[in-house]
């Protein structure tokens, strides 16, 4: 059984040995060293809610607080923050089928791969593109943070080979190797998974985060009577989902559907009964992962529990105080925590994205804010790769217009070479010692290396590091543990 002081004393609890292995997936190919950590979660580590709190063994264990980042931009690009340039492309050119499109969601990048490319090398660029954003070293540097939880938002074009992100398996409607290797490799860092769908068939908001933009919201017909296949189509996957991963402990909960409302609104009756069918479909599978609603804006804007009959659930919200200019940040993140705290929901409440951007100070009352209360958290994002550093990521690596992925230009070995400007790197011998061994906890590698970090490469090819505070955010995360008794 993974007891309280087990999940959180993790830093302090094992050393890795630096070995070379043979996959390339999540790891950095062609290094000299790659890291092999020794972590399994068993059985006693199945997380389930219990009450307003969430606790191993099948909810019957000690308590369990999830803090940690959002993974995003590996399985759902966004081009603002994941390197590729705001193209056109007009599809059947010549023909009086022509079709000319921005080329601005993931959908969209995808099929201009597969038009340009062909099915097969759309696969490859895909899977080089995730090797390079996220490898060992991400695993190493979160947790070398001291975090327990990455969410990891993902699309319905990740697992379904008909959309060629993922190759297809004989026999088999969804390809789930691609979620696999994720989970896998967190666990073996000691690190629990919570799968997020960003973006549903069809798109469940019509925001770029879910895949594909639509212009308004009354394009996106998810919830109307036009989206009923699509619905069907995301229950089926879901359904699918929860039978794969049923008693895989290192799985923390299944956040059934990201942002829901329309173009960024509030949610209502028919979101929810489009929730309740996702629910009804991973418990004829699944009787034990947690399920995260998300409302995600309000308190208002999302049932009781007991309304729909939902058990073993935890509620998730999003804040990002930028977009409130009346208040200060904390002043906007507390009366959002009392907000929410006054419908006394009875079930764990999780932060599923926030940020407290350049601020040192904000980020630390916000942590001890959530910690106080007993929320679980995860920050959005640990890494984007913009135009110029932004106070988004908590690693940054700035890709100047000039070097951003063109799939409407560049060549597909020109691509092939972008990606590999994405690649995480640690920025001096004393760090890649620090954080290759990230159970045995040093504190000079966190004062040197984890301040929210831009890295850059200038005119000549000159490598740059520069961190934007005097304490680092792994600290501050590190510093929100809770005492581990």
């Amino acid at each position: 059984m993974m007891t309280k002081r087990r999940v959180l004393s993790i830093l302090l609890a094992a050393l890795f040995a630096i070995t070379a292995i043979a996959a390339c997936f999540f790891t950095a190919c062609g290094e000299e060293q790659i890291i092999t950590p020794k972590w399994e979660f068993g059985d006693g580590d199945l997380i389930k809610a219990d009450g307003n709190k969430l606790r191993i063994n099948y909810g019957e264990g000690a308590e369990i607080q999830l803090r940690g980042v959002n993974a995003g931009g590996i399985f759902v690009t966004e081009n603002w923050m994941n390197a590729f340039a705001y193209d056109t492309y007009t599809f059947n050119a010549g023909t009086d089928k022509a079709e000319t499109k921005s080329v601005e969601d993931n959908k969209t990048i995808n099929e201009v791969f597969v038009d340009r490319f062909g099915e097969q090398k759309t696969v490859e660029l895909w899977n080089a593109y995730r090797s390079a954003y996220w490898s060992d070293i991400d695993f190493a540097n979160c947790a070398a943070m001291g975090i327990n939880v990455i969410r990891l938002p993902f699309t319905y074009m990740t697992v379904d080979p008909d959309y060629h992100e993922v190759a297809r398996k004989s026999g088999q409607k969804y390809n789930f190797d691609l979620l696999d290797n994720f989970i896998n490799r967190a666990e073996e860092f000691g690190i629990y998974t919570i799968l997020d769908l960003h973006g549903a068939y069809g798109s469940q908001n019509g925001q770029d985060h879910s895949g594909e933009i639509m212009e308004s919201a009354k394009d996106v017909k998810f919830y109307g009577e036009e989206g009923a296949e699509d619905r069907a189509k995301t229950a089926a996957l879901w359904s699918a989902i929860a039978e794969h991963y049923k008693g895989n402990p290192s799985v923390a909960g299944y956040d059934i559907i990201n942002e829901p409302g329309e173009k960024g609104g509030t949610t209502s009756d028919k979101h929810w009964k489009v929730f309740d069918q996702f629910y009804d479909a991973i418990r004829e599978k699944d009787a034990d992962h947690v399920v995260i609603i998300e409302s995600c804006w309000s308190g208002n804007n999302i049932p009781r529990p007991e309304d729909y009959g939902w058990e073993n659930v935890m509620y998730s919200f999003h804040n990002y105080t930028s977009y409130d200019s009346s208040q200060s940040h904390m002043s906007n993140m507390r009366g959002f925590v009392s907000e929410v705290e006054s419908h006394v929901f009875g079930v764990p409440i999780q932060m599923g994205e926030f940020t407290c951007y350049n601020s040192e100070s904000d980020w630390q009352e916000t942590l001890e804010l959530f910690n106080t209360h007993g929320w679980h958290w995860t920050s959005w994002t640990y890494k984007i790769t913009p135009s110029s550093a932004m106070p988004w990521g908590v690693y940054n690596i700035v890709i100047d217009d000039a070097h951003k992925i063109s799939p409407t230009n560049d060549s597909y070995e020109t691509v092939m070479e972008k990606i590999e400007a994405l690649r995480t790197k640690w920025n001096t011998e004393e760090e890649q010692r620090d954080f290759a061994n990230p159970f045995e906890y040093r504190s000079d590698a966190f004062a040197a290396s984890y301040r929210r970090t831009r890295h850059y490469i200038d005119d000549n090819g000159g490598e740059h590091f520069e961190y934007a505070w005097e304490k680092s955010l792994a600290e501050l995360i590190y510093d929100a543990r809770w005492d581990m008794e």
